[in-house]
């Protein structure tokens, strides 16, 4: 499949879209058909890997801030898989090097986004991705970044002007975000993050709604506290419900996986991840125990058992300039004119300015943003009664949401307040 979209490529190059568009579309459609049992090829466990060994590289300077937090770091890798299809050089080397990455697993990526997101303006999905690389009105990109870009992405480069309309260009990026986003996610941008020098910067974030497979009954939710740091405490809802979870019992945690229905018998199936310290242990130090191999394990010794589920209702939203937090983990030229992203224009004109991203998350007896169903909820009559496994989520925890099918880690983040 590698040989034929490299030659692919080379007939783009000769090839005017508006006079090959359709045969492209169709030797597009060929190659995915190609693609069989994608999800467990060795191509696919390399890029599930370097999603979470990203995802936990970005969270440890992320976590600094002593507060609750969210964000999506497949949102922001695939938005960066994108920058690195115009980086050579120096400046493709670090990208693919701080996102575990090589652009060669391209064409498993757009699989993997087949699979999970939501497309376009279609709202029988879960997850929508809400992505985009701004640039300044007058650059030509290359047609085969257009065509890569669509053909993996499902999306186009952006233009505005930042040289002469800064006001009107924030204004359009935050319109953008916010209808894509269903208006889950405004303001994005803020007046300090564009100049009238700004050539190049990406938007990222992604939401998401679902019921859950066994819903909390409001009638169960009781007012209760939830202990603070340092001895403080705060009163909060705390919900309720006996059922049959997926739990992995650690010495110094309890994870267990609440899932959300599906909305399509062949789409992912979501759940949100509840990661507890247990036994004295504090939320910092579960943090240092985050590794890809940690991760696998814990997953992979997962066992349903009967639980005693207390979790609290809570919404969190970040919104977050992460030049710093990439530049840390080792990605400083991109932002720099010493940049090579000659891929997008033929030129080396231009560096990357700014990348904000922006994620939320609210979480009830319903689920996350109420939406339709189409599968039923286990009862415990479903499996061997025991006795349940208390689960009180009491004090601070990290939570993520990830596809119980391919294993993706989708959002993650930290409650230290609801």
């Amino acid at each position: 499949m590698r040989f034929v979209w490299m030659g692919l490529l080379q007939w783009i190059l000769i090839c005017p879209y508006h006079v090959c568009g359709q045969k492209i579309t169709e030797l597009q459609e060929q190659i995915r058909n190609q693609v069989v049992e994608w999800s467990s090829s060795n191509h696919f466990n390399l890029v599930l890997q370097g999603y979470t060994r990203f995802a936990f590289d970005l969270y440890r300077p992320l976590r600094k801030q002593r507060e609750n937090l969210i964000f999506s770091p497949y949102s922001v890798s695939t938005a960066l898989i994108m920058v690195a299809l115009g980086a050579k050089h120096g400046t493709l080397a670090q990208l693919q090097n701080v996102i575990r990455y090589s652009t060669s697993l391209t064409s498993v990526t757009g699989d993997l986004n087949d699979h999970l997101l939501t497309i376009g303006n279609r709202n029988e999905g879960q997850l929508f991705l809400v992505n985009a690389l701004w640039f300044q009105e007058g650059l030509k990109i290359m047609p085969a970044i257009e065509i890569l870009m669509q053909r993996d992405f499902q999306m186009l480069p952006q233009f505005v002007n930042f040289s002469e309309e800064l006001n009107q260009s924030l204004k359009t990026i935050n319109q953008w975000v916010s209808q894509r986003s269903h208006n889950r996610l405004n303001f994005v941008l803020h007046n300090q993050d564009l100049s009238s020098d700004t050539q190049f910067l990406i938007t990222s974030g992604m939401w998401m709604k679902g019921q859950w497979t066994q819903p909390f009954d409001l009638k169960q939710t009781v007012r209760t506290l939830f202990q603070l740091s340092q001895g403080k405490t705060l009163r909060i809802d705390l919900m309720k419900v006996t059922a049959p979870f997926l739990l992995s019992v650690q010495e110094k945690f309890d994870l267990i996986q609440v899932p959300f229905l599906n909305q399509t018998e062949k789409g992912p199936k979501l759940a949100l991840l509840i990661m507890l310290p247990k036994n004295q242990t504090t939320l910092e130090q579960i943090e240092e125990l985050l590794t890809y191999e940690n991760w696998k394990q814990w997953l992979e010794q997962a066992t349903e058992r009967l639980v005693n589920l207390a979790l609290p209702k809570f919404k969190v939203e970040s919104r977050l300039d992460l030049n710093p937090f990439l530049i840390h983990l080792g990605m400083s030229i991109p932002f720099t004119p010493e940049a090579d992203f000659s891929g997008f224009t033929g030129s080396k004109k231009i560096y990357l300015n700014t990348i904000v991203h922006k994620a939320s998350l609210r979480i009830d007896e319903k689920g996350s943003e109420v939406s339709g169903a189409l599968l039923h909820p286990k009862t415990v009559k479903d499996i061997d009664p025991t006795t349940p496994y208390d689960f009180i989520a009491d004090h601070p925890f990290l939570f993520f949401i990830i596809d119980q099918r391919t294993k993706t880690l989708l959002m993650m983040g930290r409650i230290v307040r609801p």
